[in-house]
């Protein structure tokens, strides 16, 4: 996706603006501000290596976006927690959908750009430092498909969101996450990656602890064709009818494993 559709969501949704940073960083961080250059990206490495966001035209704004989560996570009683990239950040434009289907007690931690890279970062800088959440909600991936600092080849990128897995399993082990594969987008090319990453981390349903829910059928109308009308024009953001989709897709798994 575009810096420029990054920044948007990012801006829309956090009514956040370039360099206004939140007041204090949390203790719990274990990465200090002034040790991460943030005016340069990381350096390029495995789907699996851990990796604070980067966006080039607002050095800083994806580390406002951390900070202000870590607040939420440390201040607030979560039942749900979910991670993921500027398709899941796009349920902030959908917040009465989002509370009517999951409830009260359910965070929204996703950022635009993200890849697995950024979430594994995230999970190790203090996003749940406090939290003990009985439910993640996971969908991540996309973003490693580019010629990017994040990319990688699709068992990499699978190997990348086992990682994520096993860090939740670390730092919340009576927790259990719901993994949700990466959905289809503008053409065979990229659908097809997500298939064959999406074929490889369904192996990580252990039909207890972790779950694995594939949205494709719901999301295409054939392969390399996405339903128009659940999609935004660049064919990889959602509308409003998407989440509907995703909510109705998703709850009745959703609430199995909440019981």
């Amino acid at each position: 996706m575009s810096q420029k559709t990054i920044l948007i969501l990012f801006l829309l949704s956090m009514n956040l603006f370039a360099g206004k940073f939140i007041d204090g960083i949390p203790s719990s961080l274990t990465v200090a501000e002034d040790e991460i250059n943030l005016k340069k990206a990381p350096k390029k490495d495995k789907p699996w290596v851990p990796a604070w966001g980067h966006f080039p035209k607002s050095p800083g704004a994806w580390y406002n976006i951390h900070k202000k989560y870590v607040k939420e996570a440390q201040t607030r009683k979560l039942d749900v927690v979910f991670l993921g990239d500027s398709i899941t950040m796009g349920w902030h434009q959908n917040k009465e959908l989002f509370k009517k289907s999951f409830g009260e007690n359910v965070a929204n931690f996703g950022i635009g750009g993200d890849s697995t890279r950024q979430i594994l970062w995230r999970l190790d800088n203090g996003l749940l430092a406090k939290n003990q959440p009985k439910l993640f909600v996971l969908k991540i991936g996309t973003n490693n498909f580019y010629n990017d600092f994040n990319s990688g080849k699709n068992d990499e990128i699978a190997k990348g969101i086992t990682h994520i897995i096993q860090k939740i399993k670390s730092n919340a082990p009576k927790a259990k996450t719901l993994l949700l594969g990466i959905l289809p987008r503008q053409n065979k090319y990229f659908s097809g990656r997500a298939r064959k990453i999406n074929k490889v981390i369904s192996k990580l349903d252990n039909g207890e602890s972790v779950r694995y829910l594939d949205m494709t059928k719901q999301f295409e109308v054939e392969f390399g064709t996405v339903k128009k009308e659940l999609f935004h024009k660049d064919k990889l953001h959602l509308v409003a009818a998407g989440y509907k989709t995703w909510a109705k897709t998703m709850l009745p798994l959703f609430k199995e494993m909440l019981k």
